[in-house]
């Protein structure tokens, strides 16, 4: 059976993550990755959810939720920096939110393959509701 994840990352242009929050890029980039390191993109969404954000202010729940039903399929949410609503949906959804410290979506996607078992194995554990408190991070 071939297993595979499907991730979201942000960007601005497409190529690169900006060190920001994922809620706070302007698009959205949704790949599903297979377990033998194969990686195609599915769809761009742009991020309208941006102007939920409180002046200068983040984490907003009001926020996440709307990024969440924008990208209802997706298992795995990719940030480079942790940020507020990541802590939330580790404790509360069944989303694993996961850093990745690269620069590109290309690394990203690597990263995420070389870690494919760890990773597949906590979105596993989520869906039978086991939530993991800690938002793991992948060099």
């Amino acid at each position: 059976m071939d297993r595979s994840l499907t991730v979201v990352l942000g960007s601005d242009d497409g190529k690169n993550i900006p060190k920001r929050h994922l809620g706070d890029t302007t698009q959205f980039f949704i790949y599903s990755v297979k377990e033998g390191g194969e990686y195609e993109l599915l769809k761009k969404v742009e991020n309208t959810a941006i102007e939920e954000e409180e002046e200068g202010k983040h984490g907003s729940t009001a926020k996440m939720k709307k990024i969440i039903s924008m990208l209802p399929s997706v298992e795995v949410f990719v940030g480079k920096v942790l940020s507020p609503n990541f802590i939330k949906m580790s404790q509360s959804t069944d989303i694993q939110p996961i850093v990745v410290k690269r620069e590109s979506i290309e690394e990203c996607l690597q990263v995420i393959s070389q870690n494919f078992q760890t990773i597949y194995e906590l979105t596993e554990k989520r869906k039978a509701g086991k939530r993991e408190q800690v938002v793991p991070a992948f060099e």
